[in-house]
């Protein structure tokens, strides 16, 4: 007997790719025909939390700067959180138009285009706790390097902001159903490479959780 289509099972990319970002958001369950809307808000605001970590480390330490009178210092600071900022917005912003109606809708996304998108939230949500760590590490450290140490980092974190913008852009236009291909240029060795992100990215996982349930992380 068939299986029809409504109900057909993921494969195992999709399969590894679901259980890795749920281990990062509870509450997502991988665009199944009733839950598309609120896994892509779900998947926003956990970027949102992420970036908005990355935000307070860098406005606490712009603050510091300032009141340390570091003028030039606490200035150089103002670029990511502009780009902090915009990306923030973007965030904010839920679907419309040809995006959201594809989501809405009741036909069903190809396998090939779920997947893509998948790896593409994946990656988005990869690179913004790197934001985030960063800012972090700006933050433990920004009091006690020089001038210089301090604008390399600070043009370190905008560019990895602007690539994460980029990424998010390209997540859009997926949703909105444009080829694969048009969005990220890929090809198949590309996908093959995401294949391989993916896979170590759940084996991180699961030996992180590992870990944490047998007390080896202190």
């Amino acid at each position: 007997m068939t299986i029809p289509a409504v109900f057909s099972v993921a494969t195992l990319g999709q399969a590894s790719l679901n259980l890795t970002i749920t281990k990062l958001i509870p509450a997502y369950v991988g665009y199944s025909s009733g839950s598309r809307l609120s896994d892509e808000s779900a998947v926003r605001e956990y970027i949102r939390t992420l970036i908005g970590n990355a935000r307070n480390s860098l406005s606490t330490l712009r603050d510091s700067l300032r009141d340390g009178e570091r003028m030039d210092d606490w200035k150089t600071l103002e670029g990511p959180l502009v780009k902090i900022d915009e990306f923030d917005a973007g965030l904010r912003t839920s679907l419309t138009g040809d995006a959201k109606r594809k989501l809405k809708g009741t036909n069903e996304i190809s396998q090939n285009h779920l997947e893509g998108l998948m790896i593409k939230e994946l990656r988005i949500l990869e690179e913004s706790k790197q934001v985030e760590a960063a800012c972090q590490a700006l933050l433990d450290t920004g009091n006690s390097v020089d001038s210089d140490a301090l604008t390399e980092a600070a043009q370190a974190v905008s560019a990895k902001v602007n690539s994460v913008i980029g990424l998010f852009k390209e997540r859009r236009a997926i949703i909105s159903g444009l080829p694969l291909s048009l969005v990220t240029g890929e090809t198949k060795d590309s996908t093959s490479t995401a294949r391989v992100f993916v896979g170590a990215a759940l084996i991180t996982t699961l030996l992180l959780g590992y870990a944490w349930k047998n007390g080896m992380l202190g």
